[in-house]
């Protein structure tokens, strides 16, 4: 990630272990706050819950975590509500492999 642009520099689906894994999206709150709330997988058990506030105006913004260990994983991006995600609907879902 470029640290001024906060924009992606090199595109991959393949990560190291304990390497910092970006996910960068593009948001449509329709002028409203919402949430996104994302959901880590590494061998098909959560490693990472997280949820962040979206601001009416934001078109663009990011994620990342690492993991400790190898497999096949992938990120559930979900819209929301509020950051409590209880209401969470299902908008994406991006495959990664971590070696």
């Amino acid at each position: 990630m470029d640290a001024v642009s906060h924009q992606p520099t090199q595109l991959t689906t393949t990560f190291k272990t304990k390497q910092s894994m970006y996910i960068f999206f593009q948001v449509h709150p329709a002028g409203q706050n919402g949430a996104v709330c994302l959901l880590w997988y590494v061998n098909n058990k959560v490693f990472f819950p997280y949820a962040l506030s979206v601001y009416p105006n934001e078109r663009t913004t990011y994620s990342y975590a690492s993991y400790g260990g190898t497999g096949s994983g992938y990120v559930e991006l979900y819209w929301a509500s509020t950051t409590k995600c209880t209401d969470k609907v299902l908008a994406q879902r991006v495959n990664f492999t971590v070696s």
